[in-house]
């Protein structure tokens, strides 16, 4: 990797991750007619920064190999890597190369420390915060089932209900995940391959609303500050980004929901709701955190999940979403303060 200073914008050294199944989805062919490949479970932070490209550098953590690439000190390390499940050893290989780093070049600043990620599993982020006030992180639990037989059993002796939600950890998107609504559906459970591998039980909740519809509204938090992202209606309780095919893609009315949503989410949040959702954040020490929930009638909030792996600042359909471009440039336009002020902090502290 080539030494690039340049003073019109930070040198950033992007950390991005392989799996711990060193596999990938071929994505096509790119500008060059080469294969393009989508690395599950980082975050897409490099697209998105305001630097020129001779100025972002990526570093591959391959962590089935003795080396990490040498590189000449930049300004700032921004870590990709947000999977907790799914890339324990490149979040693992990412963190000891970061504590070799700051003993060679002490103070450079990094975003989204993969030291914190390992935090954001699902069964973690139970355990820390779902006593707290005016939030409900419904029950989860991590387990290693041989068969359904197991399922069934662990589901019994942590005190689930049915209906409760079986899950491969790692898994994003709705894939690898049943819901399994009484004994007797057990069946349902023979899509998943339990091959030794890690589950998640989660306990269910119902969250349909008067019309008979889901909504899911997500937003991140950079600097304390809530940047909303999205509020989906969708028939179905699975809602993922393409959940806006569901309804509100020929729905102007679903539409019309969701920005008014986005502009009030946070005035419409409980007052120990904002406080819980900021204790979490400072708790879990990310620069960019990212919260998928149900916003409930009294103002509380329930969690689906918490961590970093979510692209929010990914364009969308502008042409049917107009609205969508202003709250993803909100969003850019607050990362690149973040980065901007840590790289600031240390040139402040190194001329103070």
């Amino acid at each position: 990797m080539k030494q690039n200073i340049h003073d019109t914008g930070p040198v950033c050294i992007f950390m991005l991750g392989v799996n711990d199944t060193r596999t990938a989805t071929i994505k096509g062919f790119n500008s060059a007619g080469k294969m393009d490949y989508d690395w599950y479970g980082n975050t897409e932070f490099s697209i998105h920064t305001h630097t020129p490209f001779r100025n972002r550098m990526i570093m591959p953590i391959l962590w089935f190999q003795k080396e990490t690439i040498k590189i000449p000190p930049p300004d700032i390390f921004v870590n990709c890597i947000s999977d907790a499940d799914g890339q324990t050893k490149s979040l693992a290989k990412a963190a000891h190369y970061l504590d070799s780093v700051s003993r060679q070049w002490p103070g450079i600043p990094v975003f989204n420390d993969p030291r914190k990620v390992a935090g954001t599993r699902r069964d973690m982020i139970y355990q820390r915060f779902h006593h707290l006030p005016g939030i409900d992180i419904p029950k989860v639990v991590r387990f290693q089932p041989k068969n359904r037989d197991d399922v069934l059993a662990t589901a019994e002796k942590e005190g689930f209900s049915y209906p409760f939600i079986v899950r491969s950890c790692g898994s994003h998107n709705g894939r690898d995940m049943v819901l399994l609504e009484a004994p007797d559906r057990v069946d349902d459970l023979d899509c998943l391959a339990f091959d030794g591998s890690s589950f998640y039980l989660t306990q269910f909740r119902d969250y349909k609303n008067a019309a008979g519809h889901y909504t899911k509204a997500r937003f991140v938090i950079m600097d304390g500050k809530i940047y909303p992202r999205q509020f989906i209606t969708a028939r179905h309780w699975k809602i993922s980004a393409g959940s806006r095919k569901d309804l509100m893609q020929d729905n102007a009315d679903l539409r019309v929901l969701e920005q008014q949503s986005l502009s009030t989410l946070e005035q419409k949040m409980a007052p120990e709701t904002l406080s819980s959702v900021q204790k979490i954040y400072q708790e879990v020490g990310l620069d960019y955190l990212g919260f998928d929930c149900h916003l409930l009638p009294n103002g509380n909030l329930l969690f689906f999940e918490i961590n970093a792996s979510m692209n929010a600042m990914a364009p969308n359909d502008y042409a049917v979403y107009s609205y969508l471009k202003q709250i993803n440039g909100d969003i850019i336009t607050g990362y690149n303060a973040v980065l901007a002020g840590k790289i600031g902090e240390r040139k402040a502290h190194r001329h103070g």
